[in-house]
C-alpha cells in the first residue's frame, strides 16, 4: 500500500520507485496524487499504467483534482473512493 501526502515527484514515478524497491504488488494508493493540472493525454497514460500494475484500489484526496478523480473513477469504478477527513479504512492481510 502506498500512502502519499502529495506526489510532487509524479504518481507513476513514485509507483515505479516503490516497485523497484519492493517485492510485493501495490494493492492500494491513498493520498494526494498531484493530478489537478494533468491534461486528458496524461490522465489516459496514467490510467493505462495503473491497469498494467493490476488496477490498485485508489483513494485520492486534495491535489488529485476533480477531473482526475472522474477519469480514475470512470476507468476503475468501485476501486476508486474519495477519502474525507475522519475516513476509516480497514485492510485485511
Amino acid at each position: 500500500m502506498l500512502i502519499c501526502g502529495c506526489c510532487h515527484a509524479g504518481l507513476l514515478n513514485t509507483l515505479y520507485h516503490v516497485q523497484a524497491h519492493s517485492t510485493g504488488e501495490v494493492v492500494a494508493v491513498l493520498g494526494g496524487m498531484h493530478l489537478a493540472e494533468a491534461d486528458e493525454c496524461q490522465l489516459a497514460h496514467i490510467v493505462k499504467a495503473l491497469q498494467r500494475m493490476g488496477s490498485p484500489y485508489l483513494y485520492p484526496i486534495h491535489c488529485t483534482g476533480e477531473r482526475a478523480y472522474i477519469a480514475l473513477a470512470n476507468a476503475f469504478g468501485m476501486r476508486v473512493s474519495a477519502l474525507r477527513a475522519g475516513s476509516t479504512l480497514e485492510f485485511a492481510p
